[in-house]
């Protein structure tokens, strides 16, 4: 097997997402609720967990499942344990449009668990943004109000979820604001964003999350303290591609800080792309020693970001 890495670069302002099937065009994104008559929407994949009450988000590029408040809801018996492992309002499914290749079992944003209020549609998307939201009010926790909105436009590769904690009470609440997603094998970090690639490297799907700015606020502090009446909101993007690399690259592009793209092929002595190849680059500043692999596609072609600036 011979590599040729084509120094052709293309001037994107981002990843560009390679498929082998085509994407269908939307006017806008949606959010909806499962019933009977639709559970055919919901994506599908080795991981999937939709079932009817659940909520689904799309738009051109991807599909995903927010798990609804239903009794005992969780994505899995073994995804949290403990009578108060259950899991509604978290992300249960994330992938690419019609792909039907969900690997994730669940993110659970700032470790959400037990009981909520209430999960629902709070925008459809017909004014450009679908948003469903879940929320755990003051008086069914102590007096800390939570809300977790999971937002997406057309065009993003990944949800951006919005986290709101307030204070109703009247003692000062400290904890960690850490997320936590299940179930991968073979996970690192690059940077500050943390990847995750799928179980099975043949199926070709990665994940990654980060910290985004929101109201000025980069990332929320390690320990969070509020006092009564004061509230905070941060947010993180969680991408999803067709691997790891691929979805960091997608954070760094919804981040403003990934710029051009370089393409290439990986090619065996018959002149034919090779699909099953892993490659793994040293371009990522921070990456810990387990690195986040790129796979070709069915014609043996990789793309990979440069850092903003640079090509």
């Amino acid at each position: 097997m011979r590599s040729m890495f084509q120094p052709a670069l293309r001037r994107l302002l981002g990843l560009v997402a390679f498929t082998a099937f085509a994407l269908p065009l939307l006017a806008a994104p949606a959010a909806f609720e499962i019933g009977p008559d639709n559970k055919d929407q919901l994506p599908r994949g080795k991981e999937a967990d939709g079932i009817i009450g659940d909520f689904v988000l799309r738009n051109d590029r991807i599909e995903a499942v927010i798990s609804a408040n239903l009794p005992l809801r969780r994505a899995n018996m073994s995804t949290f344990y403990g009578t108060n492992g259950i899991s509604p309002g978290c992300l249960y499914d994330l992938t690419l449009r019609g792909a039907h290749n969900d690997q994730l079992t669940c993110f659970s944003p700032s470790g959400q668990q037990g009981p909520v209020s209430w999960v629902r549609v709070a925008e459809d998307g017909s004014d450009g943004e679908a948003v469903i939201e879940a929320v755990v009010t003051s008086p069914n926790n102590g007096g800390l109000y939570k809300r977790h909105e999971y937002r997406l436009r057309d065009g993003w590769q990944g949800v951006l979820v919005v986290t709101t904690y307030r204070n109703a009470g009247k003692d000062t609440r400290k904890g960690t604001v850490d997320d936590r997603w299940t179930t991968f094998t073979s996970t690192g970090t690059a940077g500050d964003i943390a990847w995750a690639d799928a179980v099975d490297p043949a199926d070709k799907a990665g994940y990654a999350r980060a910290w985004v700015e929101r109201d000025g606020l980069k990332a929320p502090p390690n320990e969070l303290e509020l006092k009564p009446g004061q509230e905070i909101s941060f947010a993180r993007f969680v991408a999803v591609g067709t691997s790891p690399l691929q979805a960091v690259g997608l954070v760094k592009q919804f981040r403003g800080e990934a710029g051009a793209v370089i393409t290439g092929w990986v090619i065996g002595e018959a002149g034919k792309g090779i699909s099953t190849a892993r490659l793994v680059t040293a371009v990522l500043p921070g990456a810990t020693t387990n690195r986040p692999a790129a796979y070709p596609n069915a014609a043996g072609e990789v793309n990979l970001w440069l850092p903003a600036g640079q090509g």
